[in-house]
């Protein structure tokens, strides 16, 4: 597979998508292409008649998929919640894409899970990697998602909700643009593997949360929740007992950690899904402390921490095994939670810890999102998918 990657600033939407598909073939050294994917920053997307129009007229009828975020970048151009525009065309496929598309409305939103898997079965697509782009509005991927997975076991679902804003998120398909829906390209036959890596890491053995009202969670381990979270900094900081106001200083970067029962994912790539639920505060009088998230008591929870180096040396670790499955990829993706994209900390970027892994001649290109990646509804994490 060949990949060109354009990029445009232009703030007039008709000029910025004919520099940027002319810049992605022209690192095609191609005229055209078999497959494009465009990301486009949401003042493209205020007239979306007139976005639907400029796509049919650029790129006719190639197959295209797309989407509105607040984020995106390559090694060279990147844009965050400003005027930009990227174009990716791709040539020489492995695979014949096929497209899958359902709607959803908020009163229903029960039916979109259904109607999906009923196109995947009918399709014969149970085996293909499905990468799906979904309206953060109306769709929740994560739980209907996991629906899916457990009644296609073999599935591999991959992909992101697009990132919330105003006006409301788009989703593009064949040039077509929709606000209201979830779309997916099945690639059946392709070869890619995906690694997910968390920034936050599991810190304890499992915890059993014993009383818990509405969001605040009120004994952890038989113990005031306020105080085992003590408990656990002087454990792993070695800290020293200290007032409760001390211990408050020390929270900003603890989380509860829920986790399946095996700690593993169903989709198939390495790492592990498990989602971080943030502290909003404690209450040192009576010990509970609030979360920022509803708590699944059907599975395990941890006490974990977000630090640079745990990020540093799981991605080392995780991109490493990527690269012995697929040591000279053609395209990496990267879908990464927007609030993992935003963290300022010391240490190597996302992009450079990629960058670093993989051959200097691999196209790599990566998108924020604010909603669920994959299965792992994790605001803490990023996803990494090589391409053969």
């Amino acid at each position: 597979m060949q990949v060109g990657i354009g990029f445009s600033q232009l703030k007039d939407p008709a000029q910025a998508l004919q520099e940027a598909q002319k810049k992605a073939h022209q690192e095609l050294k191609a005229l055209q292409a078999d497959l494009y994917l465009v990301c486009f920053t949401y003042d493209h997307s205020m007239d979306l008649e007139l976005l639907s129009s400029l796509l049919k007229r650029n790129f006719r009828s190639k197959p295209l998929l797309g989407c509105s975020t607040w984020s995106a970048w390559s090694k060279d151009h990147s844009m965050e919640a400003e005027s930009g525009l990227f174009v990716l065309a791709f040539r020489e496929l492995s695979f014949e894409p096929e497209f899958l598309k359902v709607n959803s409305l908020k009163e229903k939103q029960g039916l979109w899970a259904v109607e999906l898997a009923r196109q995947i079965e009918d399709r014969s697509l149970s085996d293909a990697l499905c990468l799906f782009v979904a309206d953060s509005l109306h769709f929740h991927v994560g739980t209907k998602l996991q629906q899916i997975q457990e009644s296609m076991p073999q599935l591999p679902i991959l992909g992101w909700s697009t990132s919330y804003g105003i006006p409301q998120c788009s989703v593009v398909l064949n040039s077509e643009i929709y606000s209201n829906a979830l779309v997916a390209m099945a690639m059946k036959g392709v070869k890619a593997e995906a690694v997910c890596i968390q920034s936050v890491q599991i810190e304890s053995q499992p915890i059993q949360i014993n009383r818990m009202s509405e969001n605040l969670v009120i004994e952890i381990d038989q113990k005031p929740a306020f105080y085992r979270l003590c408990e656990h900094l002087v454990e792993v900081e070695d800290l020293p007992m200290m007032a409760q106001d001390e211990f408050r200083k020390h929270m900003g970067n603890l989380y509860l950690i829920e986790s399946a029962e095996d700690c593993k994912n169903p989709t198939r790539f390495l790492g592990e899904a498990y989602r971080c639920i943030s502290l909003l505060g404690s209450e040192m009088t009576t010990g509970m402390v609030a979360v920022s998230e509803a708590v699944d008591f059907s599975k395990k929870h941890y006490l974990g921490q977000k630090k640079p180096g745990y990020l540093e040396k799981n991605a080392e670790r995780l991109l490493g095994q990527l690269r012995e499955k697929i040591p000279h990829p053609s395209f990496v993706l990267m879908i990464s939670a927007a609030s993992h994209s935003r963290e300022r900390t010391e240490g190597p970027s996302n992009l450079e810890l990629v960058s670093k892994a993989f051959p200097p001649e691999t196209k790599i290109f990566g998108i924020s999102s604010q909603a669920e990646i994959a299965l792992t509804q994790n605001q803490s994490s990023v996803l990494v998918i090589a391409f053969e």
